[in-house]
C-alpha cells in the first residue's frame, strides 16, 4: 500500500511539472515579439524555455540568411537585360566579299572614247541645271558627284571606271598542302559581284568542304590578288571629259577624286576591303570588313553571336528575302537582309523610354513621336 501511495505521488509531481512548463510556454507565446525576446533571455524563466526559444530564433534566423544569400547571389550572376538577351551560336562561316578601294581604277581605261566624255558631260550638265547652283563647300560637292554617279547608267561606270574581273584576280591556294590535288576541282570559285557603291567586288564562293576546312584555325586561305595602283595622270581622262563644279577650285573637281560612296576620295594607293556577312545576305557598309593593304598581312578570328528580342520586339527572326535585279547582267538574284537596323532602332527606343526623352541630336522617327526633346542642359 504505502508504495502504491509513493508511485502516486510522483506521478502527480511530473503532472504538475508538466503543468507549470505549459503555462510557462503559453505566457512566452503572449509575448512572443520581436522586441520581447531580450525579457525571454533575461526574464526569469525555465532554462528549457530559453533554449527552446534561443534554438527556434536561430533556425529562423540560418533560413533568412540563406535565402538573401540566394537572392544576392542570382542578382550577381543574372545578366543585367531589359527585354535583350543575347545568346552564342554555332560558328557559321561568313560569306567573303572583295571590294576594290578605290572602287574607281587608277589606269586601266585610261583615255576613254569621245562618245563616252560626251555621255558624262551631259550628266554633269544636267545635275548642276537641277541644283541651279555651283556647290560652295566640300559637302556641297561630295553630295553633287554622288548624284551623279548614281544617275549614270551602271554599265557605263563599270566598263569605263572601275576595275575590271579579269584583271583584279590572279588565283587563289589553300593551305592544306594538297595543292596538286586540289587544283583544278570544285575547292571553290571567284565570281564576280555588282554593287551599286562599290561597283565591281569579288564573291569567294566556297564549298562546304572548305567551310568545313577554314573552320579550322590552323588552316587559312590564300588569296593573291592584282589591284592597278592610281598614279598620276593615268585616270580615265579625255581632253573633252568635263568636271565637277566647285567655287573652292578654278577648274573643277576631275575624275581622280571622284567617289561613289564618298563623294570625293583623294587616292593615295590601291588596296581591298574584305567583307564578312551573314550566309545569303547583301553586303552593305554596316558589315564587318577588314582594309587589306598590298603587302600587308592579317589574321582574322571570328566570333559569333544571336540576339533575341524580346518585350514587343517587332524585329523577325529570319531575314525576309528580297529579290534585287543586278544591274549589270539584268538577272534577278535573291538575297536577305539584315534586320540589324530594327535592332538598333529597337535598343535605342528602349534606352529613350528609360531617359523619358529624346536626345536632341536624334532623328524624329514615328515610334518615339510621344517623347519630347531633351535639354541641351
Amino acid at each position: 500500500m504505502l508504495s502504491d501511495v509513493s508511485q502516486l505521488q510522483a506521478g502527480d509531481g511530473e503532472s504538475g511539472e508538466r503543468r507549470v512548463l505549459a503555462a510557462c510556454l503559453k505566457a512566452s507565446l503572449a509575448e512572443s515579439t520581436a522586441h520581447a525576446l531580450p525579457r525571454l533571455v533575461s526574464g526569469k524563466r525555465p532554462a528549457r524555455v530559453r533554449v527552446v526559444w534561443l534554438a527556434l530564433f536561430g533556425l529562423l534566423a540560418c533560413v533568412f540568411g540563406y535565402q538573401a544569400y540566394s537572392f544576392v547571389l542570382k542578382l550577381i550572376d543574372r545578366p543585367e537585360t531589359t527585354g535583350i538577351q543575347q545568346d552564342s551560336v554555332p560558328m557559321v562561316f561568313p560569306e567573303l566579299f572583295l571590294c576594290p578601294q578605290p572602287a574607281m581604277s587608277g589606269s586601266y581605261g585610261n583615255y576613254v572614247s569621245n562618245e563616252t566624255a560626251d555621255q558624262v558631260n551631259g550628266f554633269i550638265h544636267a545635275i548642276a541645271r537641277q541644283l541651279n547652283f555651283t556647290p560652295q563647300t566640300d559637302k556641297e560637292t561630295e553630295t553633287f558627284i554622288r548624284i551623279l554617279l548614281s544617275t549614270m547608267p551602271y554599265r557605263l561606270l563599270s566598263d569605263e571606271f572601275a576595275h575590271q574581273f579579269q584583271q583584279a584576280i590572279l588565283y587563289d591556294l589553300y593551305s592544306d598542302n594538297r595543292a596538286m590535288e586540289l587544283a583544278g576541282n570544285s575547292t571553290g570559285s571567284l565570281l564576280v559581284f555588282h554593287s551599286p557603291s562599290r561597283l565591281n567586288c569579288f564573291h569567294i564562293r566556297l564549298t562546304a568542304e572548305r567551310r568545313a576546312f577554314l573552320e579550322d584555325p590552323r588552316n587559312f586561305l590564300t588569296v593573291y590578288l592584282f589591284s592597278d595602283a592610281p598614279m598620276a595622270g593615268l585616270y580615265p581622262t579625255h581632253p573633252r571629259l568635263g568636271r565637277v563644279p566647285y567655287a573652292l577650285i578654278k577648274d573643277g573637281v576631275g575624275f581622280s577624286m571622284w567617289d561613289p560612296e564618298y563623294g570625293m576620295s583623294i587616292r593615295s594607293g590601291a588596296a581591298m576591303t574584305l567583307q564578312m556577312v551573314p550566309p545569303g545576305h547583301y553586303p552593305t557598309d554596316a558589315a564587318a570588313a577588314v582594309l587589306i593593304e598590298p603587302g600587308s598581312e592579317c589574321s582574322i578570328n571570328l566570333r559569333m553571336s544571336q540576339l533575341a528580342m524580346q518585350d514587343g520586339m517587332e524585329c523577325v527572326a529570319e531575314s525576309p528575302k528580297a529579290r534585287i535585279v543586278n544591274p549589270y547582267t539584268e538577272q534577278v538574284e535573291e538575297f536577305e537582309y539584315s534586320d540589324h537596323l530594327c535592332w538598333i532602332q529597337f535598343k535605342e527606343l528602349m534606352r529613350y523610354k528609360k531617359l523619358g526623352c529624346i536626345e536632341p541630336t536624334a532623328p524624329r522617327l514615328k515610334a518615339f513621336s510621344y517623347l519630347p526633346r531633351c535639354s541641351s542642359g
